[in-house]
């Protein structure tokens, strides 16, 4: 009798184990969803509000709108709502176009939804617009090398990150990064 208790113990607790992870990804897929509602929301709040200002003659700056758009992305992404994030960052990109640090975000924002090729043209764009922006180039390094399994094409980003900012937090990591590719580049000659 004892054996038969353990037997339904451990299938209530694997079909619990089931309903919990069930739950866990509906309520991740409701928390994007309410995540880009949310920014639509106050993307055309941005709009009208500008629109309305603009009308009274007052006049919003640009850069005050790309502002808006950046801090309303920056939220999305604090949130987990990336999607959202990424359409609040094209927002302000169409206003503020060579923005390093929101091509930067939103190459991120593509890298994390697997969107690899895209987030390369956005990290491209903010090495091209500000050739030494560190985090565009510490995240082409990261896209190339996980991305796309370049692996010299990530180590000369990441030697990059390091003359660029010798110092900084990222060189750190790019450091790492690269001793790390650098090994696997060795035992994969080894290999040949």
């Amino acid at each position: 009798m004892s054996k038969k208790v353990k037997i339904d113990k451990e299938d209530r607790s694997s079909k619990t184990q089931v309903v919990r992870n069930d739950a866990e990804q509906r309520l991740a897929i409701r928390v994007e969803y309410v995540g880009i509602i949310a920014v639509i929301c106050l993307i055309a709040g941005v709009l009208i509000g500008n629109t309305i200002i603009s009308g009274s003659g007052s006049g919003a700056s640009i850069q005050s709108q790309a502002a808006e758009f950046i801090e309303i992305g920056n939220a999305a992404y604090d949130a987990g709502a990336h999607k959202a994030a990424a359409l609040a960052y094209e927002k302000a990109l169409k206003i503020d176009p060579d923005n390093p640090d929101v091509l930067t975000d939103a190459g991120t924002m593509y890298l994390r939804s697997g969107q690899v090729d895209t987030a390369i043209g956005y990290f491209r764009k903010a090495i091209a617009a500000a050739p030494n922006h560190v985090n565009s180039r510490f995240n082409l390094g990261i896209a190339l090398m996980s991305g796309k399994k370049d692996y010299i094409g990530a180590a000369d980003a990441f030697r990059e990150c390091l003359r660029i900012s010798p110092n900084s937090q990222l060189a750190a990591a790019a450091k790492a990064h690269l001793e790390g590719i650098e090994k696997h580049l060795s035992t994969t000659d080894a290999r040949r």
